[in-house]
């Protein structure tokens, strides 16, 4: 999969099944925070590390480009690796 940044990844097919991810998305609109703990556990460790790179803004990791990121990553639902 590869978003507008130019952040491209493959998001492992059993990622996708995670409760905590689909509890996490349940909460996402009373809890914004909760969009950190989405992306590391669907990204893993390394790739979550790479995204925040890639939405670096003027030295610091832009909040905005790093929900876009997230929002396109899960809107990219077909793109997996089995």
């Amino acid at each position: 999969m590869k978003i507008s940044n130019g952040f491209e990844a493959e998001i492992q097919e059993d990622r996708l099944d995670d409760w905590e991810i689909l509890e996490a998305i349940d909460e996402l609109e009373e809890r914004p925070e909760r969009a950190v703990k989405i992306a590391k556990l669907l990204l893993g460790p390394e790739d979550y590390k790479r995204l925040k790179e890639c939405c670096k803004e003027d030295g610091k990791v832009s909040m905005s480009s790093m929900i876009k990121a997230l929002e396109e990553i899960l809107n990219s639902n077909g793109e997996t690796k089995n």
